[in-house]
């Protein structure tokens, strides 16, 4: 049976624990494990305890003839989060609101939102398939380029595009535009770009990670950048180099899916 619960379903520390000690993974990704099991033995054992306990009261663990029967969707979905192929972390960040993390967690097609709304508070959401996870995750990123505003297409240093960054950010936006004008970047780019750095409505970051339990054995980075005129997608290039283009909301689940291709092509 595919799950296909959206909404989700809520762990506590002690649960969470549980679930991975059910499948035993090496390590995790995405998911701290330093922070998730207990330090000694003893409070590990404790900690399944109280989590054993916790899930047979919600219904999610029943018991046969003394033995611990685990439900089988959470089986599947600690299956699939202990053990995926490809893992997408997806960083959204709001001025004066903060950070926002998603997970993704992909394997046999199936695929599990993971998000912690409170410390140590674990929430797993089924999705049906990759598709439904690029249009999650295009919800998450409303990239959206204002009505009339000119398209803009350029590449240059890494090097560049983060002094320039760290410029904007201490309020340098004068020295900020010089260094993008050096590197050959058009007056016009260079005022909607720097303007987008300096008023961000929010920016985000999206890393797929192609896994070999427990090892990373290859990534691709995106990165979105939500001015209040412009919006931009930003691509690794060749080396050392980045290539920045402004973005429509039309455009985002295909460039979204476009990344994922590059781990599962």
């Amino acid at each position: 049976m595919r799950p296909t619960h959206l909404d989700g379903i809520v762990f506590s520390q002690a649960e969470m624990v549980v679930l991975m000690h059910a499948v035993r993974p090496e390590d995790l990704v995405g998911i701290d494990s330093t922070e998730l099991i207990p330090t000694t033995p003893e409070k590990h054992q404790a900690m399944i305890r109280a989590g054993i306990e916790e899930l047979v009261a919600r219904g999610l663990i029943s018991i046969e003839n003394g033995v611990h029967i685990l439900n089988p969707e959470l089986l599947l979905i600690a299956r699939i989060v202990a053990f995926p192929e490809i893992v997408t972390i997806l960083l959204k960040d709001i001025p004066e609101a903060g950070q926002q993390k998603f997970a993704y967690y992909q394997a046999d097609q199936f695929v599990i939102e993971h998000t912690m709304p409170a410390a140590q508070i674990y929430r797993f959401a089924t999705l049906p398939d990759v598709k439904a996870q690029i249009e999650r995750m295009a919800f998450i990123l409303p990239v959206q380029q204002k009505t009339g505003q000119p398209g803009y297409d350029v590449t240059l240093s890494q090097e560049c595009f983060f002094q320039a960054r760290e410029q904007v950010m201490v309020g340098a936006l004068d020295a900020a535009g010089r260094m993008l004008r050096a590197e050959g970047l058009p007056a016009a780019t260079v005022d909607a770009l720097v303007h987008a750095m300096a008023s961000p409505r929010f920016s985000g970051t999206v890393a797929y990670l192609k896994v070999e339990p427990p090892r990373v054995v290859d990534a691709w980075n995106i990165a979105f950048l939500q001015g209040h005129g412009s919006a931009w997608v930003i691509l690794p290039e060749m080396e050392g180099r980045l290539h920045l283009q402004t973005i429509t909301a039309d455009d985002t689940s295909n460039t979204l899916f476009a990344g994922l291709q590059k781990l599962t092509a």
